[in-house]
């Protein structure tokens, strides 16, 4: 079967590691971050000019990384709640099958817990509750990841039929749109911050500046929002 469509490409695990060590609570951000990595020292002492660059890059880093998180959980949020009816209806069309086997049943008992970690998720809270949302993310997509790479076999046609009759592939379309208009505010903060970077900072993370780099050049969306915003969370580990 191929519900290929349907494997989330955001592998949020990294992002739920990283929003537990740097929760919104008590979290700031200067007031200018990027324009403050161009600012120069106007000391005359090579030594405190030099580590008001190191301090200015890493409260731009800090700065950064935030806006990351944030544009990943708008996203990640986005996906939950087109994901919502989609799952519920999916498990109604499952229970209703007389021909439930075991690991339909499973799957059934998989997708139901899913769906209530979700409903569980204040999305009106004033700090969004970013482990909830990537951790729900993560679920669901291995819930899928898993339904796409089973053996072709009954398990599989039955919820193959149960996916074309909640209309599952009209799903596409807006996953799709929410993958493009991450990747637009991604591109768009990544290319802001490495323009504001002076020479002096592009030597100092010229690991990150190739990544954005590399960022700008993929074309596969799949890759950008997967193994390359994994990369880019490692510099922040």
């Amino acid at each position: 079967m191929s519900t290929s469509w349907l494997v989330l490409p955001l592998s949020c695990c990294m992002a739920l590691g990283l929003a537990a060590a740097f929760p919104q609570q008590g979290t700031y951000k200067t007031n200018d971050p990027l324009t403050a990595l161009s600012q120069e020292s106007t000391t005359e002492d090579n030594n405190v000019s030099s580590n008001n660059t190191i301090t200015k890059l890493s409260l731009a880093k800090h700065d950064l990384l935030l806006d990351t998180l944030e544009i990943l959980a708008n996203q990640s949020t986005d996906i939950l709640r087109i994901s919502n009816d989609l799952i519920r209806n999916l498990i109604e069309e499952l229970k209703a099958q007389p021909n439930r086997t075991t690991e339909i049943v499973k799957y059934i008992d998989r997708i139901d817990k899913a769906l209530k970690s979700i409903e569980k998720i204040d999305f009106n809270a004033e700090e969004a509750p970013l482990e909830e949302i990537f951790a729900s993310v993560d679920e669901i997509g291995d819930i899928f990841s898993d339904i796409d790479f089973m053996d072709d076999g009954d398990d599989s046609e039955l919820l193959q039929a149960a996916f074309d009759r909640i209309g599952a592939e009209s799903m596409d379309r807006k996953f799709n749109e929410t993958m493009e208009h991450t990747l637009s505010e991604l591109t768009k903060l990544f290319d802001d911050f490495a323009h504001s970077m002076s020479e002096v900072e592009r030597q100092a993370e010229y690991q990150l500046v190739d990544w954005f780099e590399r960022f700008q050049k993929e074309e596969d969306f799949e890759e950008k929002l997967g193994n390359l915003i994994d990369e880019f969370l490692t510099f922040f580990e």
